[in-house]
């Protein structure tokens, strides 16, 4: 990891201090260098990309979407795509090392705020600092045009995936759906991105057919927006 010095450190504080009055989102206190570093990367980015503001075009009408059987298939960012809760998969819990990586990770806590990576490591101390990879992490989407996000972490493998874990794939959608009814939702993106080292093809195929399955199977009747880019 890079050795910041005091000098380093305090023009990254001013930076920080200077954007952040331009920001409408209240930062988290206690930042640590590398967050404070990230923020100001995300920043700079999101000032490339235009203002985070429905009137920019940035937000995706869903009422222009055509949905069949509640299902629809469009592309993408699914950070501009308006739901009650998006579904994203990932080996990371947090973010990216590299801030400027154009991930699905960066690109929830980009435009989602840091609010997202707080609300996620206070979920992974309470778990006892042990990442579950049988549990959806639910958090609010903040400035998402999601209201909630739900990751679910896909360990890293070598080679085919295993019945063990297209099953533990198969329960944390179950764990999602649940969720879903529980709290009457009525719309769920899903974004179809997954880690590199997963057949995406395959992984896709998986999750949009178990998504159908358990629509129906719960009785929710919400719809589903799959997100692909």
């Amino acid at each position: 990891m890079y050795e910041y010095t005091k000098q380093d450190i305090e023009l990254i504080d001013n930076l920080l201090e200077m954007l952040s009055k331009d920001n409408e989102q209240k930062l988290p206190k206690n930042l640590s260098i590398e967050d404070k570093r990230f923020f100001i990367d995300a920043y700079i980015l999101i000032r490339s990309c235009g203002d985070f503001k429905e009137n920019d075009g940035n937000i995706i009408d869903i009422s222009n979407i055509k949905f069949r059987k509640n299902t629809a298939t469009i592309n993408g960012n699914i950070a501009f795509v308006p739901s009650d809760l998006a579904v994203v998969f990932s080996n990371n819990l947090l973010n990216n090392s590299n801030p400027l990586d154009c991930c699905i990770d960066n690109n929830i806590i980009k435009y989602g705020g840091l609010q997202i990576k707080e609300d996620l490591s206070k979920i992974f101390v309470e778990n006892g600092q042990v990442l579950s990879y049988i549990i959806p992490y639910i958090v609010n989407g903040y400035n998402l045009a999601c209201k909630r996000v739900a990751k679910m972490l896909m360990p890293v493998i070598s080679g085919e995936m295993s019945v063990e874990f297209k099953n533990t794939l198969i329960y944390n959608l179950e764990k999602v759906f649940d969720y879903a009814k529980q709290n009457n939702l009525k719309t769920i993106s899903v974004n179809l991105e997954f880690p590199s080292c997963y057949d995406n093809k395959l992984v896709t195929h998986l999750v949009i057919e178990e998504c159908k399955r358990l629509n129906k199977t719960k009785k929710l009747k919400a719809k589903i927006i799959f997100v692909s880019n």
